[in-house]
């Protein structure tokens, strides 16, 4: 329980920078816990995300696509959003296309959807680097060298391989 009260009653700091609220839950450490670093026992994320449209078709979503690749779109809400108060967050789920699923189609994809909601439970998270982590030059927070993947680019940085 002593983790889930605010700041200010485990005697810590709150601070607030950016567009995001930051808890410091080391009182007097300059190492905070922050960017995913922070546990909610138990506390999962995942997303449905369905595309429609003329640029709603899959390969429009790739690294050479219209729209950019659809792990880059979602970085902010699954890296931002839910990883940094300390969710794990799984892939998502996403259908292409989806104004012009047929009937037939639907059942599929609905099919395919329930059978994601069953695996939950045994579907890895994404591997979001922490920041305090050693993954990350203190204090500029900017990746060290070499610990990327071969050919991984942008967001995908920020991802173990």
């Amino acid at each position: 329980m002593r983790d889930l009260l605010p700041a200010q009653s485990r005697d810590s700091t709150a601070r607030i920078g950016g567009n995001a609220n930051r808890l410091r839950i080391h009182p007097g450490s300059p190492r905070a816990q922050e960017v995913g670093e922070i546990v909610h026992p138990s506390s999962i994320a995942t997303g449905s995300r369905a595309e429609g449209g003329p640029a709603g078709r899959e390969p429009h979503y790739t690294d050479r696509g219209i729209n950019g690749p659809i792990d880059d779109l979602l970085f902010p809400i699954q890296h931002g959003i839910l990883y940094y108060p300390g969710m794990d967050v799984l892939p998502p789920f996403v259908t292409y296309g989806a104004d012009r699923v047929s009937p037939a189609d639907f059942t599929d994809v609905a099919k395919a959807w329930e059978q994601r909601l069953l695996s939950i439970e045994q579907t890895d998270p994404i591997a979001f680097r922490t920041q305090n982590g050693g993954d990350y030059e203190l204090p500029a927070l900017r990746l060290r060298e070499g610990l990327e993947a071969k050919g991984r680019t942008g967001f995908g940085l920020h991802v173990r391989a």
